[in-house]
């Protein structure tokens, strides 16, 4: 399956199984996949999340699964890279380590992300003007946040 999916250059959306599903592990060629939009399912335990700096700025719609750490994401989150200046939406499902407000002060770089969602441990929500400036919807699930969010999320500018 991932050779027939590196010969599609012209794929725009792209809805891998999901995690729990057994996929052939070779690797897939990213890079060829200039025209991806919709990267849904992207399972860090299957594959490399370094492989997704290969990806072109035309990405809009990325979803991550089994995300070890918030770290990984410095790879993509970099102002440089092209997927973080075209990115509307991301879905981060189950971070395995406990997110910082640093690591939470990247999606900033995001300047035109609506839609995010996190699902995982968060110690503390940053300020409000950390957040990507174009930010619509924000969702957060297993957060635990220890203080009341509602200070931080109600003075976010849309």
């Amino acid at each position: 399956m991932n050779e027939m999916i590196g010969r599609m250059k012209w794929l725009r959306h792209l809805y891998l199984p999901y995690p729990d599903f057994y996929v052939d592990k070779s690797k897939v060629q990213w890079e060829k996949l200039s025209n991806l939009e919709t990267l849904k399912h992207f399972d860090t335990e299957q594959w490399d999340i370094k492989d997704l700096a290969h990806l072109t700025s035309k990405l809009q719609k990325l979803t991550i699964e089994n995300v070890k750490s918030f770290k990984e994401f410095e790879v993509i989150l970099k102002p440089s890279h092209p997927i973080s200046s075209n990115l509307r939406s991301l879905f981060v499902n189950e971070v395995g380590t406990k997110m910082e407000e640093t690591n939470l002060k990247q999606l900033s770089k995001c300047q035109h992300l609506l839609k995010l969602y996190l699902c995982g441990e968060i110690n503390n929500l940053p300020e409000p003007n950390l957040f990507p400036p174009s930010l619509h919807r924000l969702a957060l699930q297993s957060s635990k946040l220890q203080q009341d969010p509602t200070p931080i999320l109600e003075r976010l500018p849309n």
